[in-house]
């Protein structure tokens, strides 16, 4: 069985090389990427992980977006990161070469663990941590999206600054693999997490893993034991959509603890989110939020629709039963 294994990761690692000018994997994951593309099953959950600005350095102002596959086994450190970027071989990317196009848009695959290290501990810069709502056929279907961007570079494209970016491309994945983003219209990693909480994917309290202090620095088990922690797999339900009032009894225990807890305000805002607000608009609507002007874009749900509908049904209800069993224990 090891042989055949070792067989069919050099058999991948032969078609992965023929794209390798702009695609980076280490030769120790080329098996942990077949193994993915045999058995998608395995990812429990799908995070956007963002990466935080870095003033001064122009490459790096506006953040970072990666892509990271939880899987089943219980290791953190060694889920499948994927992270698009400029192919500017080496050179600091030119601002306007960025947004005309004159870069291959290039892909890295890692692990968390190698990334955490490079943007907490290296540049000592948190990353944010933003849970997707999904299920099974969403999952596997993220996973084949990204795997035909591995191995056509076609399909990838070249980077635009403001458009097929680390972001956008991320976007565009999600959306082919069905989730509601259809020509999304941001592109700044900094604002997805408003965007993802409009259309209802990701709302929960975010998880951000911030840079270590010195002396967990100098003790690489500490160090390593503190990653672990900062990047330690969420409870299945809150990847999952939910469809029982267990699942969400759950989820609203773990927004109500989670880093302090939401408001009770927040937590009522959360979970009376509904597809139908967001109907088919002409695209020039804007509207403005906390200072920003957005702008309003029409989204396709298609089959992501019910079940996302049914996920805030459960939890409204779950959250009127709480509120009602409150309300009799004070008489």
């Amino acid at each position: 069985m090891k042989h055949l294994s070792f067989a069919l990761a050099t058999l991948f690692s032969l078609s992965l090389h023929a794209e390798l000018e702009s695609v980076q994997v280490p030769d120790d994951l080329l098996e942990r990427i077949s193994d993915l593309q045999k058995n998608p099953k395995q990812v429990l959950g799908v995070e956007l992980l963002e990466v935080s600005g870095v003033k001064g350095n122009l490459g790096r102002l506006f953040g970072h977006m990666m892509l990271r596959f939880v899987d089943s086994d219980q290791d953190p450190l060694n889920d499948l990161v994927f992270s698009y970027y400029p192919e500017t071989y080496g050179a600091i990317p030119g601002a306007w070469s960025s947004i005309v196009g004159a870069y291959d848009l290039a892909l890295e695959i890692g692990t968390v663990e190698k990334f955490a290290n490079e943007y907490i501990v290296g540049d000592s810069i948190f990353i944010r941590r933003l849970p997707l709502l999904s299920n099974q056929s969403l999952r596997e279907a993220v996973v084949r999206e990204s795997l035909e961007r591995l191995y056509d570079k076609e399909t990838r494209g070249k980077y635009l600054g403001f458009s097929n970016n680390c972001l956008g491309v991320l976007l565009r994945v999600l959306g082919d693999a069905g989730f509601p983003f259809e020509n999304p219209q941001i592109f700044l990693p900094a604002v997805a997490k408003d965007y993802l909480a409009d259309n209802g994917i990701s709302l929960y309290p975010y998880v951000q893993a911030d840079p270590p202090s010195d002396l967990t620095r100098s003790n690489s088990r500490a160090l390593k034991t503190y990653l672990a922690q900062s990047f330690e797999a969420l409870p299945t339900e809150i990847y999952e959509f939910c469809d029982s009032a267990a699942c969400a009894q759950i989820v609203l225990t773990h927004l109500s603890k989670r880093d302090g807890g939401v408001s009770d305000r927040r937590i009522d805002q959360i979970v009376n989110f509904k597809t139908q607000s967001y109907r088919k608009v002409r695209t020039s609507q804007t509207f403005r939020k906390g200072g920003t002007l957005y702008r309003r874009i029409p989204l396709q749900w298609g089959a992501i629709r019910a079940p996302l509908d049914n996920h805030y049904e459960w939890l409204r209800q779950e959250r009127l039963r709480s509120k009602k069993s409150r309300s009799s224990k004070r008489r």
